[in-house]
């Protein structure tokens, strides 16, 4: 195993404290180095279990917990966090219904946020 470089640490920093998933670009915003750094750190933290990710379009997005439970927008590509407290009762009936020892999850809802939904109202009440 590798160890935690600096720069990897720095990475790793970022995607904890931040509230929702990331990708690289966005990532990229943040630090000096090059993206082929950043998409080495993030290879490097996933496959040591310090991070999770999912596809969205044609992105990859890191997050830093081991359940994931995210709202995604189709038309702004907005990224929201779902409450943990509405998934809870799920794993459990889950767990029950399949026989699994649930070890993580990943949820992803996808449609409309509020903002593209407002917008598609008055665009239709317009119309």
């Amino acid at each position: 195993m590798k160890i935690l470089t600096k720069k990897r640490k720095e990475i790793l920093d970022l995607l904890l404290s931040s509230e929702k998933p990331m990708c690289a670009n966005m990532l990229k915003k943040y630090v000096t180095f090059n993206l082929s750094t950043i998409y080495r750190a993030l290879e490097y933290l996933e496959s040591n279990n310090f991070i999770s990710s999912f596809y969205f379009g044609n992105e990859k997005y890191y997050f830093k917990e081991k359940n994931g439970n995210f709202f995604l927008c189709e038309s702004c590509n907005t990224i929201e966090v779902v409450p943990s407290e509405v998934i809870k009762e799920n794993d459990k009936n889950i767990s029950k219904k399949t026989g699994f020892s649930l070890i993580s999850h990943l949820f992803l809802f996808k449609g409309k946020c509020p903002n593209c939904m407002d917008k598609k109202n008055i665009i239709m009440k317009e119309g």
